[in-house]
């Protein structure tokens, strides 16, 4: 008899578990809170460890026509000195997959044309389970239920199966608040291919071609959590604070539409020791958010749904199985957290004499090999086949 599974959110980790599980003869069902399926207006960096995963769920080919190839990461100060190159193209070509970076949109329509719109279900938010030795049970804030083999929450950083799964978690605010976009822009420091990022006092600036024309930028700038945003609005906000960086990071800023800019504080949890219990597991941001610091949060996502997937497929027992995807997915995804926590407070140091130490070690060939060597390690991860 068919297994069905039961999964909780239609963002990137939803939408790829419910791919992964249907490659094994799964029956899936995802549960969206939003009254229709959509993302941000805000780009994503798939590295290479994410583009592999996303080639063995069959849509690889799809994300590389939509996005852009990134082959260098070019690092700077605010001022426009070169710091370092990180030639993540060669990394690429030895792991048979490049990084891209795409529009979330062109991804979440993607990965939601593969699972197919019939099996994803909106306007049904979560609020909690329960489960027997047989079956285990949602409900949902319209008071209707369903019922299902087994229960995957990928519903995000408020997951409303992590409360009830998780007991004093309390967010951890990292010091800072990322603004974001997508704008139509060409210059002269980006050729195509070139990924750039500067690194100032307390505030990181990054741009990153996104396909179509397009460059998808972050800026992160140190402040209190739930600082209110000044008469001068976001875009005036973004000015004012980064209005001592180079050339084509103030223009970009000059070329986005206020409306356009998203702005959030960022916060992560720290590494849980358990993800699930019985039928229930977690994947992606309900189990494991991360500061986007190593623009890993999504490609964990990414990694966890086809893990998942091949452990349900190899072991009979399926809450053997889960137990073996969590056991299989924790190590990693710790390192990631506590890696992109504390790159996070490097690249937003405040200090002058720390942040210069920190640009001479970028600097310096140590630095630069040094980096490329743990990113290649980083990005040379492989899910298994399905």
């Amino acid at each position: 008899m068919t297994q069905r599974a039961l999964i909780i959110g239609a963002g990137i980790g939803g939408l790829t578990a419910a791919i992964a599980l249907r490659k094994i003869g799964y029956t899936v069902q995802v549960f969206e809170r939003a009254a229709e399926v959509r993302a941000l207006g805000t780009g994503l960096c798939l590295w290479s460890n994410a583009m592999w995963a996303l080639t063995v769920l069959g849509v690889g080919e799809e994300v590389l026509r939509l996005g852009s190839v990134v082959d260098i990461t070019r690092s700077q100060t605010a001022e426009g000195e070169v710091l370092s190159d990180v030639h993540v193209g060669n990394i690429g070509k030895k792991l048979g997959v490049p990084t891209v970076c795409i529009h979330r949109g062109d991804l979440h329509q993607i990965l939601l044309a593969a699972v197919g719109p019939e099996h994803v279900q909106t306007s049904m938010a979560c609020i909690g389970f329960s489960q027997d030795d047989d079956k285990v049970s949602v409900l949902f804030e319209n008071g209707l239920t369903a019922q299902g083999d087994l229960l995957i929450a990928a519903d995000g950083f408020h997951s409303a199966i992590r409360r009830q799964l998780v007991q004093n978690d309390e967010p951890r605010y990292s010091g800072y608040t990322c603004y974001r976009s997508i704008v139509s822009f060409v210059h002269r420091s980006l050729p195509p291919g070139m990924a750039l990022t500067a690194i100032g006092h307390g505030s990181e600036f990054g741009l990153f071609p996104c396909g179509m024309g397009r460059v998808y930028w972050f800026a992160t700038h140190n402040q209190p959590a739930a600082k209110p945003e000044s008469s001068l609005g976001r875009k005036g906000d973004c000015l004012a604070a980064f209005a001592g960086f180079s050339e084509p990071f103030v223009q970009v800023l000059h070329a986005t539409p206020e409306s356009a800019i998203l702005r959030h504080d960022v916060f992560d949890r720290a590494p849980l020791s358990h993800w699930g219990a019985g039928r229930v597991t977690m994947l992606g941001d309900a189990s494991h958010p991360m500061t986007p610091n190593l623009g890993q949060g999504a490609c964990m996502a990414i990694e966890d749904a086809v893990v998942l997937a091949s452990c349900l497929r190899e072991q009979p027992n399926l809450l053997q199985a889960l137990r073996n995807y969590e056991t299989a997915r924790m190590e990693r995804t710790k390192l990631m957290t506590t890696r992109s926590f504390y790159v996070g407070k490097i690249l937003t140091l405040e200090d002058g004499v720390l942040s210069w130490f920190r640009d001479r070690l970028l600097h310096s060939k140590l630095g630069e090999s040094q980096a490329e060597s743990v990113l290649e390690k980083l990005l040379s991860y492989q899910v298994p086949t399905l």
